[in-house]
C-alpha cells in the first residue's frame, strides 16, 4: 500500500484512515495495556475483569469520580467490541477447520 502513495496512486486505506478522538487517547491507551494481559481459555477470550479496569484506572491517577466512570464505560465498551469480535473470529475458523476435516474424510 505504501507503494502505491509513493507511486502517486489512490489508497483509500490510507484516505479513509481512522482518527481517533482526543478525549479517547487515555482510555484507548488503557484498554491497549490491559488487553496485553488478557486471558483466554478453550471457551474463547474472556473480557477484563471490573477489578483490572478500576486498578488500572487508580495506576493512572484517574481521581475524579465522573471521569473514572466514563473511562470505565469507555474501556468497557472498547473490550465488550474487541472480546465479541475476537471469538466470532476463533468460531468461525474452527467451523471452517471442522469443514475441512470432514472433507477430507
Amino acid at each position: 500500500m505504501e507503494r502505491k502513495k509513493e507511486r502517486g496512486e489512490q489508497v483509500e486505506a490510507f484516505d479513509n484512515e481512522p482518527v481517533l478522538f482526543a478525549h479517547l487517547y487515555l482510555p484507548y491507551e488503557i484498554f491497549n495495556n490491559l488487553n496485553r494481559c488478557r486471558q483466554s481459555s478453550n471457551y474463547g477470550f474472556q473480557p477484563l475483569q471490573f477489578t483490572e479496569i478500576i486498578c488500572a484506572l487508580d495506576f493512572n491517577l484517574i481521581d475524579d469520580y465522573e471521569f473514572r466512570h466514563l473511562y470505565f464505560r469507555y474501556i468497557k465498551a472498547m473490550d465488550d467490541a474487541w472480546t465479541e469480535y475476537m471469538n466470532e473470529q476463533i468460531k468461525t475458523k474452527s467451523n471452517s477447520d471442522l469443514k475441512s476435516k470432514e472433507r477430507t474424510k
